[in-house]
């Protein structure tokens, strides 16, 4: 009795002590693989599954210029204009890659006059393509619609799509999350 009980305390042991814990810290900056501070901020984070691959966490957010603001008072300017969305990809929630730093290319025309933030990105299986949903200046504060963009991979590039307008809302501010459930259903 005492060898079996020895080896199963020794097999728990073991199982326990193979099991890798990552520490993930709000405080301290995350670095991407080549030592730079990771530059993805106000999206999500998402594991997700590509067809003949390992499973990997994706970051996408918001890319902020470097900008130094004149005074205590927003000017408007810094965090609000020049905006691009990135997205990194981590197999253990420590080593991150930068896979893009301007993944829907479509941005970048007319980001100098028109905020971006919020990306938040998801997979359809009806549609195998990865869904992107974000916070537009065209809209946000305008009328009930949502930005969308797909790609056929987490990598992207995405491609804007027609908005999505939201049932019994007058106005979106910031209410652009996506969250698909085990089931499927988002």
């Amino acid at each position: 009795m005492l060898t079996r009980n020895f080896l199963f305390l020794l097999y728990l042991c073991l199982t326990v002590q193979s099991a890798s814990l990552s520490t993930i810290s709000n405080v301290a900056p995350r670095y991407d693989t080549l030592g730079r501070i990771v530059n993805s901020h106000d999206g999500c984070l998402v594991q997700l599954t590509v067809p003949g691959k390992a499973p990997l966490y994706y970051q996408y957010g918001t890319v902020y210029e470097n900008c130094t603001q004149d005074g205590p008072i927003c000017d408007g300017k810094c965090g609000y204009l020049g905006n691009l969305f990135s997205v990194y990809s981590s197999p253990d929630l420590e080593s991150w890659t930068l896979i893009s730093d301007n993944v829907l290319p479509e941005l970048a025309k007319d980001n100098s006059h028109i905020s971006y933030w919020e990306a938040n990105v998801g997979y359809n299986s009806n549609t195998n393509s990865f869904i992107m949903l974000y916070w537009s200046g065209h809209y946000g504060f305008v009328d009930n619609h949502i930005a969308v963009a797909t790609s056929t991979t987490p990598d992207g590039p995405f491609i804007n799509s027609p908005p999505i307008a939201v049932r019994g809302a007058s106005i979106i501010s910031d209410t652009v999350a996506l969250f698909v459930d085990n089931d499927g259903t988002a």
